[in-house]
């Protein structure tokens, strides 16, 4: 997963110490969390409760475990998605990348690329000192563009 994930140009980090994963998640700040149900110590469900407490950030389980009740458990605990091993790298991708792109877009008012800024509110294209009012259909394509070429890190 670190492999697929650097390719894609998302930062990745590994816990070091399992009885301090909430304490590790705080200080790292996440964008994202992939999280398994079987961790030495704890489980995944204990883990994702306790960094609810402290945090809204996306979680992604991974498991090889049966897909029905732990899935349900799973976002009952907190988590926002649930992927059965042996899972395909893209379809993993795709997911990280569609929950990126909700949590991102919601804390966002403006995205940027170069000298182009993008008021995703007012869908205004600011170059310089001239603004264009786009349609709600260039706005959205725009905007996919522009997540695009954004890195984010895991």
């Amino acid at each position: 997963m670190q492999l697929a994930l650097s390719k894609w140009q998302y930062q990745s980090f590994v816990i070091q110490d399992w009885q301090q994963v909430g304490i590790e998640c705080q200080q790292i700040n996440p964008d994202l969390i992939v999280m398994d149900i079987t961790l030495p110590m704890f489980d995944g469900f204990y883990w994702t409760k306790q960094i609810r407490a402290f945090s809204q950030v996306p979680i992604i389980f991974v498991s090889a475990a049966q897909m029905d009740p732990n899935a349900v458990r799973a976002i009952a605990s907190g988590a926002d998605d649930y992927l059965v091993k042996p899972f395909s790298m893209d379809v993993f991708i795709s997911k990280i990348q569609a929950i990126l792109r909700r949590t991102q877009q919601s804390l966002q008012e403006e995205l940027t690329f170069q000298n182009y800024h993008l008021n995703m509110l007012t869908n205004e294209l600011r170059y310089q000192q001239t603004i264009i009012k786009l349609s709600p259909t260039e706005g959205l394509i725009l905007k996919l563009f522009f997540f695009a070429t954004q890195s984010n890190s895991i």
